[in-house]
């Protein structure tokens, strides 16, 4: 089995904003995502990408520019070597927690495969 292709769902999220403590801002419009894998087996693993607090859009664009290349012909199941991959793409892309949050609903969504 290899991973065939990767694309997003966006779809607009409204819920009703609100501060933390800190004053952090939560909520209000966001675009959400599904994340879909597909297979060349016809199997699909499905993840959701974004939060209330920071919108799918801001991930989707990375992703496909780095995470996608990486991806497409590998197999699903080599989950231990695709996590290494994208653990070595995230030390040359950035070190925040924003790149890394779009590195685990990958890794949820091919092991729903």
């Amino acid at each position: 089995m290899k991973i065939s292709d990767i694309k997003v769902t966006l779809f607009e999220w409204i819920s009703s904003p609100w501060k933390t403590g800190v004053g952090t801002t939560f909520g209000g419009i966001k675009q959400l995502g599904v994340l879909t894998i597909y297979t060349n087996e016809d199997i699909e693993g499905y993840a959701f990408l974004g939060s209330s607090g920071q919108g799918a859009d801001a991930f989707v664009g990375p992703l496909m520019e780095f995470l996608k290349p990486l991806l497409i012909g590998r197999d699903p199941l080599d989950i231990g070597a695709i996590w290494y991959d994208m653990w070595q793409q995230n030390r040359r892309v950035s070190t925040n927690g924003h790149r890394r949050s779009r590195y685990c609903s990958l890794g949820h969504s091919w092991q729903s495969i």
